[in-house]
């Protein structure tokens, strides 16, 4: 089965939650052997509201 895209479902509304986004992200790139820069990540996983 070939991923199309993943989802990571933290909110920040209730508690501060940036830490643990961020170990999730690195650990599933790490696991998939993606690197990322830090700009890339910004550009390609952080802040995507639907309006593109």
């Amino acid at each position: 089965m070939k991923k199309r895209g993943v989802i990571f479902d933290f909110n920040g509304t209730l508690f501060w939650d940036t830490e643990y986004q961020e170990s999730s992200w690195d650990e599933y790139l790490r696991h998939h052997n993606i690197e990322l820069t830090e700009s890339q990540k910004k550009e390609y996983i952080h802040g995507r509201n639907g309006e593109f």
